[in-house]
């Protein structure tokens, strides 16, 4: 759903603004209306909207008489971290302003529009109302591998939405408590598509946090079966040099931020290895699959599959202490750290099966729903900001 937030004391514009921008997002769309700068500034400092709508001559208060506030709106857009990458268009009756202050307003990104009775100023809104849909701005985003990875976040305390396809991605809404999020399954799996789903995901939902979810190999001998991983830090296997049949690894490890690292590492404690999300799973069946523990530990990623135990001992003995192997989360690692937004990130997986040639597809299921369950528990965590959670 786009967030829209309207500035317009005016009753009569404040209807024909809102009507246009209800028949555009035929009604899929949050409009709050304010009257006064004051409030204007309030709600644009704690929450966030896809698109902002304002007037130019507005009161301070509600009952003020209006005045020219666009020299306040340019400081407060300068100065927000919340909505800077909201679209914003100004529609104002005083021509003069825009004269005045127009290109200024441009290099700021804020499109401005001479409003009047007539209908020549909806062109130039519903074009910033096809940027806000296009990029809408959401609290997370997921990436899925596999189909099953985003099929069980039902089995989570998650309230899922419709489907979607935004910028090409195949989207999923979900919402955890008050944050708003996605899910994309990538086309195929492999770190080459996972690096460029993160990469367009970003650039569309704009998010705060990046995680990839789902189900992972072990290392015989050092992870067990329903071990749960949280890999930090990652590198890809394949990166390196083959000369004769000796490899050389060249070991680019990308680690979950040190904030990230501290926040699961308290809830594992806390939570006892997420004991309270398995419960009602070691009910079923398989209870000894979730009596595996929970860690943040080295992975390795690689877009082949791994079914030889030789090749598995050859990986294993790049990092003396690496648990689990995946196909993806380096290349989600990567390109959120490579990002120019300040994006979080992290992968939560779980081992269901061990990198040999006995391969099986017994515990998928299991694997995919303990994972996404230990995401959904901590995305409110991560996202909470001074202990307080992000509107």
């Amino acid at each position: 759903m786009t967030k829209v937030l309207l500035l317009e004391d005016e009753g009569q514009k404040a209807e024909a603004v809102t009507n246009v921008i209800r028949e555009y997002m035929a009604n899929d769309v949050q409009i709050e209306i304010v009257r006064s700068f004051a409030k204007f500034s309030g709600v644009l400092a704690t929450s966030r909207f896809d698109l902002v709508v304002l007037d130019l001559m507005v009161p301070m208060r509600d009952d003020d008489a209006p005045f020219d506030v666009t020299e306040q709106v340019i400081e407060l857009i300068r100065a927000s971290h919340l909505n800077a990458k909201a679209a914003y268009v100004a529609i104002t009756q005083h021509d003069e302003l825009i004269l005045a202050r127009g290109r200024e307003l441009a290099g700021l990104g804020i499109a401005t529009v001479e409003y009047s009775d007539g209908a020549h100023w909806i062109p130039a809104l519903k074009v910033s109302l096809q940027r806000a849909f296009r990029f809408q701005e959401h609290d997370f985003v997921i990436i899925c591998g596999l189909p099953l990875e985003r099929q069980v976040l039902q089995s989570t305390k998650a309230k899922i939405g419709k489907l979607f396809s935004r910028n090409g991605l195949n989207c999923l809404e979900v919402n955890v408590e008050q944050h708003t999020g996605v899910a994309v399954l990538l086309p195929r799996m492999g770190l080459v598509e996972a690096s460029i789903a993160t990469d367009k995901a970003i650039e569309t939902f704009r998010p705060k946090l990046i995680l990839i979810v789902g189900i992972c190999a072990a290392f015989e001998g050092r992870a067990k079966l329903g071990d749960i991983l949280i890999g930090s830090p990652v590198w890809e296997h394949q990166a390196g040099k083959w000369f004769g049949n000796e490899f050389t690894l060249e070991m680019y490890q990308e680690a979950i931020p040190d904030r990230l690292d501290t926040i699961i590492k308290q809830e594992i404690e806390r939570s006892g290895h997420f004991k309270a999300l398995k419960e009602d799973l070691k009910a079923l069946n398989d209870p000894e699959f979730f009596e595996g523990s929970a860690a943040v530990a080295p992975m390795v990623s690689g877009s082949a599959v791994i079914a030889s135990k030789d090749m598995a001992a050859m990986i294993a003995e790049e990092h003396k202490r690496v648990l689990g192997l995946d196909m993806e989360m380096f290349g989600v690692y990567r390109a959120a750290k490579r990002s120019v937004d300040h994006v979080d990130f992290f992968g939560v997986k779980v081992a269901v099966d061990y990198a040999n040639e006995h391969k099986e597809d017994r515990y998928q299921r299991h694997g995919a729903i303990l994972a996404s369950r230990v995401a959904v528990e901590l995305i409110p965590l991560v996202l909470a900001q001074d202990g307080r959670p992000l509107k």
